[in-house]
């Protein structure tokens, strides 16, 4: 499918998990290459929000709080790091909402409710698929 284009702006990433929507939050103790990526329910008073800006032929998405916390990729996971590269990403249309793709074609996956979020190769299933909501305008 065609790359879709966003505005730059504040998002909300939306997982469609069997069974729940989830939201992509950032965790809280740093690791080996950053702070791990995961995915909480609504009910949770902890979520994030991410700024989406044009970068070259995609975006970079960082903490829209904290712009030096980009998001990036290491060990086909998504990380929060200050350091290293800055991922980019495209979006996609898909039939019931929107895939996430890095600049090798992998694809955002939720495997389940509290897990990292993996970077992986492109199947047909719904923990591939991400609802992204704008939240507001970039400061």
């Amino acid at each position: 499918m065609p790359s879709i284009q966003l505005p730059p702006g504040v998002y909300t990433f939306d997982a469609h998990i069997i069974g729940s929507l989830a939201r992509v939050t950032s965790g809280q103790e740093r690791l080996d290459h950053g702070v791990p990526v995961t995915t909480a329910a609504f009910q949770e008073p902890f979520f994030q929000e991410w700024e989406v800006l044009p970068e070259g032929p995609g975006y970079r998405i960082h903490l829209a709080d904290q712009e030096e916390l980009h998001l990036v990729t290491a060990e086909d996971r998504l990380w929060v790091s200050d350091s290293g590269q800055p991922s980019i990403w495209t979006f996609e249309k898909t039939l019931g909402g929107i895939h996430i793709l890095s600049e090798k074609g992998l694809r955002w996956r939720s495997r389940y409710l509290g897990g990292q979020v993996d970077v992986t190769t492109p199947e047909v299933l719904p923990n591939q698929i991400w609802t992204v909501r704008r939240v507001r305008d970039t400061d």
